[in-house]
């Protein structure tokens, strides 16, 4: 199982009040903010499984959401905290992919048979869903307070989860007639 770190933000701090950019008419004139848009090429081979997923899925698979230090990872760091790699964010970034690669794998191990693109996404989803169970559980318990900030006993970040999963493969090429049947019946 390969895992290629490729990921959208490896900042050490997510803002959610700014998170590097909106797709939707945020700045003046209804322009979009792609201040972190990036167009990133990977080849596939047939059978892979290639997925997207939002900022929910992977603030989920961060270490500092889970209170996880950068040593825990990476013995031979002479730091103990994330802040301790704030001058050497290239670095940070390793550790943490280095953290998001095992942790996916472990979950999708798990998986039975050949796996799927539909279980990669329903392992995906249902680990942010049990990561975030102590947080939930606290909000609804104790409704108009505060969440919780110790990640040791609340991991995880509420936000939207999704994961777009599908399988690489040939796509049967239609005949000049069969074209012409399906942009027919349109009309």
């Amino acid at each position: 199982m390969d895992l290629s770190p490729l990921h959208g933000s490896d900042l050490l701090e997510f803002n959610s009040g700014d998170p590097g950019g909106r797709i939707g008419p945020t700045l003046d004139g209804g322009k979009p903010d792609v201040r972190n848009l990036k167009l990133q090429f990977v080849e596939c081979d047939e059978g892979d499984i290639c997925f997207l997923c939002s900022s929910g899925v992977a603030m989920n698979f961060d270490p500092q959401e889970m209170d996880v230090q950068p040593k825990a990872i990476d013995n031979t760091l002479a730091v103990d905290k994330w802040s301790d790699l704030i001058g050497d964010l290239g670095r940070a970034s390793d550790v943490k992919n280095t953290y998001r690669t095992k942790k996916m794998e472990e979950i999708l191990k798990k998986q039975e048979g050949d796996i799927t693109a539909e279980q990669v996404s329903t392992a995906l989803i249902d680990y942010c869903v049990n990561l975030t169970l102590a947080m939930r559980d606290f909000m609804q318990q104790n409704p108009g307070t505060k969440q919780p900030r110790d990640k040791s006993k609340y991991p995880g970040r509420f936000s939207h989860v999704t994961a777009v999963c599908c399988r690489v493969g040939k796509v049967p090429q239609l005949s000049k007639s069969k074209l012409l049947l399906l942009t027919s019946k349109k009309k």
